[in-house]
């Protein structure tokens, strides 16, 4: 049965008490049927009256694009003052007090420890006892370049600039350390910590050294002209029209994860979906799969499996028109509000020194968070592929100077690690455990952007089907990871069976091309 939306997000807001993959809003119908269709609009309209300055429960934040992911404050057992990557999540956490803590964890990534010692030095200046948070690294020491107006600094993919003369400027232009917070945890031990976004960070104290910037949306600089209301409200209306008392069973079905795969890879494509393009999706992903099993009772199962799903879609394509139909109007209802809010905050965004706007917006119901980001060809998605993040589809190469790739794995046949290592040097590791499917990926800070990301979740995929283990994508994934797999999944290099993510024969291809061949 399709999940009451109740059922739904309170399992979202569990996966999220450590902050996991949060849903866009359009896509909340495919989870949920009408009730996660109503809820989408309700949330979006929140947003509408956010904009106009009206009275409403939902909260808007704006999503920073900084890097690394930190979380620091009092530890909850210990009483000391702590900052860790995200690692402070991990069955076996990474904790760090000192900094020779920090060189014990992370001195494989040099540039990660850099920015967690000047945590270590700069945030308990300010930072509320007893308190814990997460945010992400927007600068730090050296990381600032100043020209004769603005203070600008490149933490991921975008470039934010400030005036200098302005109140954030002359933060920016004092500080060692900047942080965007948007989460508070609360709990008794890391083990049972509790997300609370959209935390009111007043109760920070102010020090030069610390620059803390506020994730809180600030709605009044928004520019919402009268007729993207009415272009808004329009769109509002035909989703709940086409939503209302309709029958969402048909996504009671193994297809319903298909859906969501091909809706990612249209609107990075530009493409429109249609009943038509998901069928054709559908067939493609089982045959690469069928091309990588060799016994024909395997073919036979994934097609027997492909032409269920064939089926279904046929006997139901009115209602899967009428879906498609929803998500496309809730998608550009949300999109009315995501340029409304692109010039809301006092960073000027550049992206291949190109104008663009922030990452995105999350807007937060109670304890229920809703993304807000353009994920067309236009949007921040596609710049940030285009602009060779970690979800670039290629390696930048240099043809004269190649560097080496190659892997070192640890660990048994259920739970691993594969190390990359670029020129000898280590640039990341992927963690996994087949027994718990607990995936943790990390390429270090200094090494992004380079592709290497795509070739470590590659390379661990193939790994763990060579120890004859299915790869199952982990629920608490992180956006970057969420990104690299959608990525992957949409060049084709890689096929899931329901969670099950398997590396196909182009994927191999890719993964052989780059890495050096034993000798």
């Amino acid at each position: 049965m399709i999940k009451h939306f109740n059922q739904f997000i309170a399992e979202a807001v569990e996966d999220t008490e450590k902050l996991s993959h949060l849903e866009h809003a359009e896509d909340h119908v495919i989870n949920a049927g009408e009730e996660g269709a109503h809820h989408a609009a309700r949330t979006l309209v929140g947003v509408h009256h956010a904009i106009l300055g009206h009275k409403t429960p939902v909260k808007v934040t704006t999503k920073y694009d900084g890097a690394p992911a930190i979380v620091f404050g009092t530890h909850p057992e210990t009483k000391k003052f702590f900052v860790s990557s995200k690692s402070a999540f991990n069955k076996t956490p990474k904790i760090n007090y000192t900094h020779e803590d920090v060189d014990k964890n992370h001195g494989h990534s040099p540039g990660l420890a850099a920015k967690l010692k000047g945590a270590l030095t700069h945030l308990p200046k300010v930072t509320p006892p007893g308190k814990i948070y997460q945010g992400d690294v927007m600068y730090s020491h050296g990381d600032v370049e100043t020209s004769k107006t603005h203070h600008s600094f490149k933490p991921n993919t975008i470039k934010y600039s400030v005036k200098k003369d302005s109140p954030t400027g002359q933060k920016v232009g004092k500080a060692k350390i900047g942080v965007a917070v948007h989460t508070e945890y609360k709990g008794d031990s890391i083990a049972n910590l509790k997300a609370h976004f959209a935390p009111d960070t007043s109760d920070f104290k102010t020090h030069d050294d610390a620059h803390i910037i506020g994730t809180h949306t600030k709605h009044n600089a928004a520019e919402y002209a009268p007729e993207a209301r009415v272009k808004f409200f329009s769109h509002i209306k035909k989703a709940k029209d086409a939503a209302q008392g309709k029958d969402f069973s048909h996504l009671d079905h193994p297809v319903r994860d298909h859906v969501k795969t091909y809706i990612n890879a249209t609107v990075r494509s530009g493409t429109t979906p249609s009943v038509d393009g998901l069928a054709t999706h559908i067939s493609n992903k089982h045959d690469a799969k069928k091309a990588l099993v060799k016994t024909p009772a395997a073919k036979e199962r994934i097609e027997g499996a492909k032409q269920d799903m064939l089926r279904h879609v046929d006997a139901n394509r009115g209602a899967f028109k009428n879906t498609l139909a929803v998500h496309k109007h809730l998608q550009g209802a949300k999109n009315v509000l995501v340029k409304a809010l692109s010039k809301s905050d006092e960073f000027e965004h550049h992206i291949g020194g190109k104008e663009s706007g922030p990452e995105g917006h999350v807007a937060i119901v109670g304890s229920k968070p809703t993304k807000l980001v353009d994920r067309g060809a236009s949007g921040f998605a596609a710049q940030n592929m285009n602009a060779g993040g970690i979800k670039q589809s290629k390696l930048k190469e240099d043809k004269t100077n190649t560097p080496k790739i190659t892997f070192k794995e640890t660990g048994g046949k259920k739970k691993f690690a594969v190390h990359m290592l670029v020129g000898g040097k280590h640039v990341g590791t992927h963690e996994y455990d087949h027994t718990t499917g607990r995936s943790t990926a990390e390429i270090f800070p200094e090494h992004r952007a380079k592709g290497y990301g795509k070739l470590l979740v590659l390379k661990t995929i193939h790994s763990a089907t060579m120890k004859g283990n299915h790869f199952t994508e982990d629920e608490s994934r992180t956006k970057a990871y969420d990104d690299t797999v959608d990525s992957l999944e949409n060049s084709g290099h890689i096929a899931r069976d329901d969670n099950r993510l398997y590396i196909t024969h182009d994927g191999l291809k890719h993964l052989n091309k780059h890495i050096k061949k034993p000798k």
